[in-house]
């Protein structure tokens, strides 16, 4: 069984540690760094996968009775495992620099526009020419320093990540690659907001595309809203991004919860109990939400933050958040979810309704919940420990030590099986 903070008839809250386990140090915790831009998915995902991480780079076989060959076999594919996860990654940190551009050039024209300055195609190839002789560019980092407050470094930190971006990249690089992409624009006459997005939503599809190339992924052809460029770009990397997603998915046969929303607290309950965390995806935690996050105080070690039920911001892009608890609260007449979202900082837990969980909730093909859908695909995705526990051992087996297993701390029901992976077209039994 998973381990368990909470756990009554009616009400479940699973412990999931504050860190990263890699598989050649599976009792060490390593702190979880905040999530860097809109790349949700490779967050939450690493919370149900094995890690495998630099050590795997410099593994040579130890020597043993083994034979040669089995050394060797088990060696090649913990390398292959590491190639397939730092492929991930890349497309990870390709996304995370695609969102620091965007957030520059947004404060970059708020700047402009306070200064009354009109960036247009001649202002920009002219500051274009000159910044290189500059030491310091129009001071942003100085500006979301003033910005940095306490309250922000608690709940969303993307203005804090923004700013440790800057130190980290280098202003004048991030403002020279911002106005060559405007100056390369034929469509875009003035620096302005409909440049931004879509100069930002056509480096993601880009980024995605070379990703399906890299695993060697096909993508159908698929027509998009030619009638709005940026929509459409937007539309193509989700696409594309979905069918990666699903190929992560498949390759560490991470199982899909039998689960489904109209099946009721109760179930999620169960299924939380039985299978561990859900990993799901929709218009879900605190960047789709309209109103402020509210702090709750401290929770079981955490801090844990509501949010109200108001109507979700419309946005295009979705957000994966982690299940980790439910409740149904007889008392109140009340049920709550309780979801680890990565975009907040480490430790903090957010609780929301059943009924604002299910409104934002899309299934794992992107279509929104309908309690009237006859064959709905899965909602869910959960951790598959007995391939981590194959990893952790296939890991000690070839370096000769003999470390444990934390993969026993997650689930013996999904160490040993867990449930059938549900592939289309989706039945549910």
């Amino acid at each position: 069984m998973p381990a368990l903070l909470v756990d009554t008839e009616n009400f479940v809250l699973l412990h999931i540690p504050d860190g990263k386990h890699y598989i050649n140090a599976p009792n060490q915790l390593h702190p979880h760094l905040p999530q860097k831009g809109e790349t949700c998915w490779y967050y939450i995902l690493n919370f149900l996968r094995p890690r495998y991480g630099k050590a795997i780079d410099e593994l040579q076989c130890h020597e043993s009775s083994d034979t040669e060959s089995e050394q060797s076999a088990a060696l090649k594919k913990l390398k292959q495992e590491r190639d397939f996860e730092k492929q991930i990654s890349n497309y990870r940190k390709k996304e995370t620099y695609a969102g620091i551009l965007k957030r520059y050039a947004e404060i970059y024209s708020d700047l402009l526009k306070q200064k009354n300055i009109l960036a247009d195609k001649a202002w920009v190839q002219n500051r274009l020419n000159t910044i290189s002789h500059e030491e310091n560019t129009f001071s942003i980092q100085a500006l979301l320093a003033d910005k940095i407050t306490i309250e922000t470094q608690s709940t969303n930190s993307d203005i804090l990540f923004l700013y440790q971006s800057i130190q980290t990249y280098n202003e004048k690089k991030l403002e020279l690659e911002i106005l060559t992409a405007f100056i390369q624009q034929e469509k875009h006459k003035a620096f302005s907001s409909a440049f931004i997005s879509e100069n930002y939503a056509q480096s993601l599809a880009q980024h995605s595309k070379e990703t399906l190339n890299a695993l060697r992924l096909s993508a159908p052809p698929r027509l998009f809203d030619d009638s709005n460029k940026t929509a459409a770009l937007i539309q193509e990397d989700m696409y594309y991004r979905t069918i990666i997603i699903d190929a992560i998915i498949k390759h560490y046969q991470l199982p899909l919860s039998p689960w489904n929303p109209s099946d009721g607290i109760e179930s999620l309950i169960k299924n939380l109990r039985q299978y561990g965390p859900h990993a799901v995806g929709g218009k879900l935690g605190i960047s789709h939400h309209q109103g402020e996050a509210e702090s709750l105080g401290t929770f079981h070690s955490q801090q844990l933050y509501a949010l109200a039920d108001v109507d979700y911001k419309q946005i295009e892009m979705p957000h994966v958040v982690l299940v980790v608890g439910a409740e149904h609260d007889d008392n109140n007449h009340k049920e709550y979810v309780y979801l680890i979202d990565t975009s907040l900082k480490a430790g903090s837990l957010m609780k929301i309704s059943y009924e604002l969980f299910c409104r934002g909730l899309l299934d794992i093909v992107g279509q929104s919940y309908h309690p009237d859908t006859s064959f709905p695909a899965p909602y869910a995705v959960c951790p598959n420990a007995n391939g981590i526990r194959q990893a952790e051992t296939l890991y000690q087996k070839i370096s000769g030590t003999n470390l444990g297993l934390f993969s026993s701390n997650i689930s013996s029901s999904i160490a040993s099986g867990g449930h059938a992976v549900l592939r289309p077209p989706y039945v549910k039994k």
